[in-house]
């Protein structure tokens, strides 16, 4: 088997939480259009993913919602982050904050070679192992407002709020 042909072969993943429960769903995106039922609940998510993701990339729009607006963060367990500040933290004065120094070189040397994903901004949907457009950039708190904001007037069906 050619490289070119093994490094396609892992299609990029898709995770996204169940509307009705909250529980984590992950599928891969090789997935023919359809219905996702919650691993939970099993209540039925209608997923949509487009002949770019399949292929790879880059990412054109969200297999969830199929809305074409998204962030990128870095594909890293946010427990296991937490869990070496706390042990750094903790080591620190037996140290002399020398745990502190070590645990921030290992931060920065795992941003250095850990992969990017893509967030939804409206369903939070995260899609991992697919290339991203260099239009998609790091989280933009007023966007999200935004964002929010939009859907929320889609969900009173068009009617805006009215300002106080």
């Amino acid at each position: 088997m050619s490289s070119s042909a093994s490094a396609r072969a892992k299609a990029p993943t898709v995770r996204f939480s169940c509307t009705a429960c909250g529980s984590a769903n992950t599928f891969d995106a090789d997935f023919e259009d359809g219905t996702i039922c919650c691993g939970a609940c099993e209540a039925p998510h209608a997923v949509a993913c487009s002949a770019a993701l399949r292929a790879g990339g880059p990412l054109d729009r969200c297999p969830v919602c199929s809305r074409s607006d998204f962030w990128r963060r870095k594909d890293f367990p946010r427990k296991l982050g937490l869990g070496i500040v706390a042990v750094a933290a903790v080591l620190a004065f037996y140290t002399y904050g020398i745990s502190l120094v070590v645990a921030s070189l290992v931060d920065a040397g795992l941003y250095l070679f850990l992969r990017d994903l893509a967030v939804c901004y409206s369903c939070r949907a995260e899609v991992r192992g697919v290339s991203l457009p260099k239009a998609v950039q790091a989280f933009d708190l007023p966007h999200q407002d935004e964002v929010e904001e939009k859907l929320a007037t889609e969900r009173r069906g068009g009617v805006t709020r009215a300002s106080s």
